[in-house]
C-alpha cells in the first residue's frame, strides 16, 4: 500500500499531462479527413450495410479501409500513448442517420 501512496505523490509526466495553452498554438492534435478519406469511410460503410452487418458485429475485416489504416493506427498510438485524444473533423455524419 505504501508504493501506492509514493507513486501518488509524484507529479505526473509524459504526453498525456497537457494544458489547454499547450495544444492551443498546435493543430497536431486535429485530423481533418480528405474527401478521398471520406469517400473510403462512405464506401466501408456502404459495403457493411448492403452485406446486413449489425454494428455491434461489425468487424476490421467488415469495414476494410486501406489507405486510411495508416492514419488509424497512428491516431490509436496518440490515444493509447500520447496526449490521450485526437479531433477529428469532417465525417459526414449527417448523411449516416440510420
Amino acid at each position: 500500500m505504501t508504493s501506492v501512496i509514493n507513486v501518488l505523490r509524484r507529479p505526473c509526466s509524459g504526453p498525456a499531462v497537457w494544458a489547454g495553452p499547450d495544444l492551443a498554438d498546435s493543430e497536431e492534435w486535429v485530423l481533418r479527413l480528405s474527401p478521398a478519406q471520406i469517400d473510403e469511410l462512405e464506401a466501408a460503410l456502404r459495403a457493411v450495410r448492403e452485406r446486413g452487418v449489425p454494428l455491434l458485429k461489425v468487424t476490421v475485416d467488415d469495414f476494410p479501409l486501406p489507405p486510411l489504416a495508416g492514419e488509424l493506427k497512428r491516431i490509436a498510438d496518440v490515444l493509447e500513448n500520447g496526449r490521450g485524444f485526437v479531433l477529428v473533423k469532417r465525417i459526414p455524419v449527417e448523411e449516416s442517420t440510420d
